[in-house]
């Protein structure tokens, strides 16, 4: 016999031997009235493809959470059980199962919550995972917990957070004080890279869903008061600004506070000194000012730190001038504290005083019987 016919007649013969091995519709029913998932899953797709009916997609899904309940039971998923999920996730009917999208998850969850605690260099296989269903918020959100854990990028957790972010769901994430968190770092890059021409609002529409505003604008409002870093206070008026949040009283709180700050001169500084001479002539939004200002650990007295003596008066004599109830309250919280007669459990909330009633502005902004109380408070 020629040695040409010789693979053809043997491949025909083996293929005719494996056709007749395909299991059929009643075989994979038998198996599924067993529970038999791994032999189910394995000869699932005997049937053709215009073969794969209704009751064929129900019997794969059922078999397919069957397999992954029996991974996710087990002490400890090994890599071998998360490819075989992976492999199932390849078929069509089960990439668009709800019920099995969850059981991967869950699985992925377990298996790299076990394997980052042993190597971080799991996160590349992470990231593959997570690439295979990216626009899945609730997976998402649970794994930038994870990476967060164990400290991988702070790009890496922004990857799993923005589908959520986007989706009515945030609603729940946004509370969690990580995922805010997070936010307002993000928002803080976006606006540092941010021109003249820029819009906020279109970048914050862009990022966030509509139901994680009220939490950004809770934060926002905490940070106008007490800010973590120096550029917290501008980016929380910018975010709220953006929104139309900004009122005449968080306009009058943010420039009261930015003029107190050691300011840099320019177009924000003009409007703190035109915004301060308007409080000047009305003691009602002073006081709304000053009592937010009350609330706050640590009053803002940046501008006593100036290396600049004619700004720093300038802008000091202009406090006193139109805010002297300010002055008035940073003096007794200063001698409080000073005198011990106040619960301070983070310090001097007047870090500046001392050096301020030390110098020759002192005599300028208080009365002698002040600077005179003070020097004996200090004398304690």
């Amino acid at each position: 016999m020629s040695q040409i016919l010789i693979p053809i007649i043997l491949g025909f013969f083996l293929g005719n031997l494996h056709a007749g091995e395909l299991y059929t519709p009643a075989d994979l029913e038998t198996l599924v009235s067993e529970g038999n998932h791994a032999e189910y899953l394995l000869h699932a797709r005997d049937i053709r493809p215009s073969l794969r009916d209704d009751q064929w997609k129900i019997n794969t899904s059922r078999m397919a959470d069957l397999k992954a309940k029996q991974i996710l039971d087990q002490a400890r998923i090994e890599y071998v059980d998360l490819q075989e999920i992976e492999r199932l996730y390849e078929w069509p009917v089960l990439q668009n199962d709800d019920v099995f999208n969850l059981r991967r998850g869950q699985i992925g969850q377990k298996y790299f919550s076990a394997c980052l605690k042993k190597d971080v260099k799991c996160s590349s296989e992470l990231m593959k995972f997570w690439r295979k269903n990216e626009n899945n918020p609730e997976l998402g959100f649970a794994f930038a917990q994870l990476a967060r854990e164990h400290s991988l990028p702070g790009h890496i957790i922004w990857d799993f957070l923005a589908p959520g972010l986007r989706s009515p769901v945030s609603e729940f994430h946004c509370k969690e004080p990580h995922v805010i968190t997070e936010v307002w770092g993000k928002l803080g890059e976006v606006h540092l890279k941010l021109d003249q021409k820029g819009n906020f609002t279109q970048k914050i529409d862009s990022l966030l869903h509509p139901n994680c505003l009220p939490y950004l604008n809770n934060l926002a409002q905490e940070r106008l008061k007490n800010p973590e870093t120096d550029l917290d206070r501008e980016l929380a008026y910018s975010i709220l600004a953006a929104q139309g949040k900004n009122s005449e009283k968080i306009q009058d709180i943010f420039f009261t506070l930015y003029i107190l700050e050691n300011p840099s001169r320019g177009e924000n500084f003009n409007l703190a000194w035109n915004r301060l001479y308007l409080l000047g002539k009305n003691a009602e939004r002073r006081e709304r000012v000053l009592s937010e200002i009350r609330s706050m650990t640590y009053l803002p007295d940046g501008i006593i730190e100036s290396l600049d003596p004619k700004k720093k008066k300038v802008v000091l004599k202009h406090l006193k001038a139109n805010f002297p109830e300010y002055l008035d309250h940073y003096l007794r919280s200063c001698l409080l504290f000073y005198g011990g007669k106040g619960p301070f459990p983070k310090g001097n909330p007047t870090q500046n005083c001392e050096r301020l009633m030390r110098s020759e502005l002192a005599s300028y902004l208080f009365e002698n019987a002040q600077i005179h109380e003070f020097k004996e408070t200090i004398k304690i």
